[in-house]
């Protein structure tokens, strides 16, 4: 089942890609950022999503999943926004590298690829 939450036409490229992952649940950031995550299902699990707008890098997703083992709330962004831009949102936003318990290890100049992480 497609998400109806993150579709592909919330990204400019088509594609999105994993940035890092907040170390806060959906309801702290649901306070902190004063936004509403909606359910929605995809092929992997049921989840909860936010989505927010940079003025640099356009679409930002908060994602959680269902059943993901970590705490958290993955921050997803634009296939085609490079990685350095990306982080920097994420600080604009009021985060700092303490907020996050993982970053992606992909370099702008390579393919995205999956987090080191496990879901």
């Amino acid at each position: 089942m497609k998400s109806r939450v993150l579709s592909p036409q919330l990204w400019p490229s088509g594609s999105s890609r994993s940035l890092c992952q907040l170390r806060y649940e959906p309801g702290e950031l649901e306070l902190r950022l004063k936004l509403h995550f909606r359910s929605g299902t995809d092929d992997l699990d049921g989840f909860r999503a936010a989505v927010v707008s940079d003025p640099e890098i356009g679409p930002i997703a908060l994602v959680r999943y269902d059943h993901q083992p970590e705490p958290g709330t993955e921050v997803v962004i634009d296939a085609g926004v490079a990685v350095e831009q990306g982080l920097a949102a994420v600080r604009r936003a009021g985060f700092a590298s303490d907020d996050l318990s993982w970053t992606s290890d992909e370099t702008d100049d390579q393919e995205p690829k999956a987090p080191t992480t496990s879901r």
